[in-house]
């Protein structure tokens, strides 16, 4: 009964969000090299259908993603760091509007 109020909230909220800057950073490693390497290409890979995504679905001013390889690493590490905004306004009237909507499913129950 709340996903479509949530789905809706969520659309909301993604045309308000505004994405200053978005780093996304992947270092693969593992014992084996050839696993290593692997893991490179995967998370290649993964950028590659992420950041589509991501770009057509919001406001992204600067987007730095980079994968690498470490092959004397034992473990892959991962950074990520986003610097959002929105609009006290727009989180008000999203927020007010969901509220609302959720008031009147709650209501209807009773």
């Amino acid at each position: 009964e709340l996903l479509p109020i949530i789905t809706q909230t969520l659309g909301k909220l993604k045309r308000s969000l505004i994405i200053k800057k978005l780093e996304l950073s992947f270092c693969a490693a593992a014992p084996d090299p050839a696993r290593a390497a692997l893991s490179f290409g995967a998370a290649s890979a993964g950028a590659g259908m992420v950041v589509p995504f991501l770009q057509s679905n919001f406001r992204i001013k600067s987007m730095d993603v980079r994968n690498s390889v470490d092959f004397t690493a034992a473990k892959s590490r991962v950074y990520a760091h986003a610097d959002i905004r929105i609009r006290v306004g727009a989180a008000l009237a999203i927020a007010i509007s969901a509220g609302v909507r959720y008031m009147k499913l709650n209501g209807t129950k009773q």
